[in-house]
């Protein structure tokens, strides 16, 4: 009977809770587990195909994870195709997903890329065109008044698919959800919107979001990302809004760039296209991320971002600026490693592609950063414009302790400095001491230039930038040695 107490006393003091599990296969219905189960149960995807037509809706605490070979999709298979004229063209597709954005966030070769269902042979992504009669080899027309899609190659020995479903998982109001070790692709995610949406209290680890529309993931407040490889998603591939966000050890790469394919997906990266983009956040946190080839910024926050740190990241070869702070306020951007961002020159004669751009932001401090032949080095912008938080001006920027690398840069760009993007006059207010905007103790390896900076609208050398009062203290002549090493990051 002592033994038996004693038993019973443990029982009663140290209960085990473990949350229920159940496997769900290939074809079988997510949501109808899901109704199934309490809050909190994981839900293991078996292997193979889990096409989601309608997107599944969790309970607190959900769980939902895969095994090899797992893959989530939002795609339709294509069959009973028709051929007519050199084409084939299926019927009965009556999707048709939100292309509401404005004019101007395509270029002008790519009318349809607000369209959000894409198309693919074999997981090579298609280019859309906007008129039957311009279809040929490798694109697609998507006639939405007659619920048709014609394609210019033959797709009879191919597996072809169209993304119909905006996301797998909707919000719902859980909480504390984790979604992991999935592979998630061809969701047709409406322009400024993510394939997986991450909402209060979410996890996404470890997971590999490819081949997705408008984003990979989207983020909102207590949403954490980490160890996620974010991919080949058009428009963007990482995005978000809200507080206490965390951006994780990921691997965030060819944002708006066709699957299978070097070709853009066709926006326009000076209205909104890249790696990421970041909108209204307060203490937003990047960190230990490694972001590359990217047809558009590398990490950028534009309007309304607060009390921001993007640090420990590794940003290589994106098309316009490695890390892009923007009309916001308050942001520590330091020991990241930048290299060869900008180079395209896409933009011509826009001075701010390069390494790190701080554009009508005020309370912004620059430190620790290593760049090496960008574009440009550190760039400010002036730029007079509002937001919900107020004017937007370049107040009290703080660049310093950084190493600069040019030496590879052509003297006609290579910049560092201060421009004001309205009139880039000496008598704008970012220039004048009350501003506070000043560079101290970087260390610059400059190439043949010799003009490498630029203030109060005129291009300066080495000697007649430090008459500014700026790096009296720096240093200009790191000598001839070896390239700095780089800070390289695994994210799994």
């Amino acid at each position: 009977m002592k033994h038996l107490a004693l038993l019973l006393m443990f029982v009663v003091a140290a209960p085990v809770s473990v949350s229920a599990q159940v496997t769900i296969p290939a074809g079988d219905s997510i949501q109808d587990a899901v109704n199934l189960n309490p809050a909190g149960t994981t839900y293991i995807l078996g292997t193979g195909y889990h096409r989601i037509t309608t997107g599944v809706t969790l309970k607190n605490d959900d769980i939902v994870e895969g095994v090899m070979g797992t893959i989530v999709s939002g795609a339709r298979v294509l069959t009973g195709w028709t051929a007519l004229d050199g084409r084939w063209y299926v019927t009965g597709q009556t999707q048709q997903g939100t292309a509401d954005i404005p004019a101007g966030s395509c270029l002008p070769a790519y009318p349809r890329c607000n369209n959000p269902e894409d198309l693919f042979f074999d997981n090579i992504q298609k280019y859309h065109e906007d008129a039957l009669a311009d279809v040929g080899p490798g694109e697609y027309f998507f006639d939405y008044a007659a619920d048709r899609i014609y394609v210019g190659d033959d797709p009879t020995s191919a597996t072809v698919e169209t993304s119909v479903t905006p996301r797998p998982f909707l919000h719902g109001g859980a909480t504390g959800v984790t979604i992991r070790y999935l592979t998630i692709e061809k969701f047709a995610a409406p322009t400024g919107d993510g394939a997986l949406g991450l909402w209060s209290g979410w996890l996404a680890f470890q997971n590999t979001i490819r081949w997705n529309h408008g984003g990979g993931i989207y983020q909102v407040t207590l949403s954490t990302a980490t160890q996620n490889v974010v991919t080949y998603n058009c428009g963007m591939s990482m995005m978000g809004a809200g507080s206490g966000i965390l951006v994780f050890q990921n691997e965030i790469s060819y944002g708006n760039v066709m699957a299978g394919s070097a070709q853009t997906c066709g926006y326009d990266v000076l209205w909104g296209a890249g790696c990421s983009k970041w909108v209204s956040t307060q203490d937003l946190i990047v960190r230990g991320n490694y972001v590359h080839d990217c047809y558009g910024p590398g990490i950028w926050a534009d309007i309304d971002n607060e009390d921001g740190l993007i640090e420990d990241n590794v940003v290589s070869f994106c098309r316009r600026s490695g890390i892009f702070w923007e009309l916001s306020f308050a942001a520590v951007i330091r020991n990241n490693t930048l290299t060869q961002n900008g180079l395209d020159t896409i933009y011509g004669f826009y001075p701010t592609n390069g390494g790190i751009e701080v554009t009508a932001a005020a309370n912004v401090e620059v430190y620790g950063n290593l760049l090496y032949d960008n574009y440009n080095g550190i760039m400010v912008m002036d730029d007079d414009r509002n937001g919900a938080m107020g004017e937007f001006n370049s107040v009290n920027v703080y660049i310093h302790n950084n190493l600069i690398d040019q030496r590879n840069i052509p003297g006609t760009s290579g910049y560092n400095g201060l421009m004001d993007f309205e009139d880039n006059t000496p008598t704008g207010p970012a220039f004048q001491p009350m501003a506070n905007n000043r560079w101290a103790n970087n260390t610059y390896c400059l190439g043949a230039g010799p003009l490498f900076f630029s203030w109060e609208g005129e291009d300066l050398t080495a000697v007649e930038w430090r008459a500014q009062g700026q790096d009296t203290a720096g240093n200009f002549a790191c000598g001839v040695g070896p390239p700095v090493r780089l800070r390289l990051i695994s994210v799994r």
